[in-house]
């Protein structure tokens, strides 16, 4: 399901790490970390760079994750479907009615 991907995240106010929460229910601007299967690979502006991902766990519960244009250039060779991913960043919301996605600060790409 989008916006429900497991993440691990640490709250600075209540100095607790939380584990295997949905990304769903994480509010919006935490830094959050999570990895999954790139499932799909979206080039938004060809132009300026800026790059979609899909990332999936192993029960379909996946998330956006939007890649700015240095972060694409520095792993666009990687990004492939059926790829792990390894993503932190900051927890986005663009609309009420849209999933919970991930603004990545930094990926790391496993191509098996």
């Amino acid at each position: 399901m989008p916006g429900r991907l497991p993440v691990a995240y640490r709250d600075a106010a209540a100095r607790i790490s939380h584990t295997d929460v949905p990304l769903a229910d994480v509010p919006t601007d935490t830094v959050v970390t999570a990895a999954g299967t790139i499932t799909t690979v979206r080039h938004l502006d060809p132009f300026a760079g800026r790059v979609m991902v899909v990332i999936t766990d192993d029960h379909g519960d996946s998330a956006h994750v939007s890649l700015d244009p240095d972060i694409a250039r520095t792993v666009g060779h990687a990004l492939r479907t059926g790829a792990r991913m390894t993503v932190r960043g900051t927890v986005t919301r663009t609309t009420t009615v849209q999933p919970a996605g991930i603004d990545a600060l930094g990926i790391r790409v496993v191509n098996l």
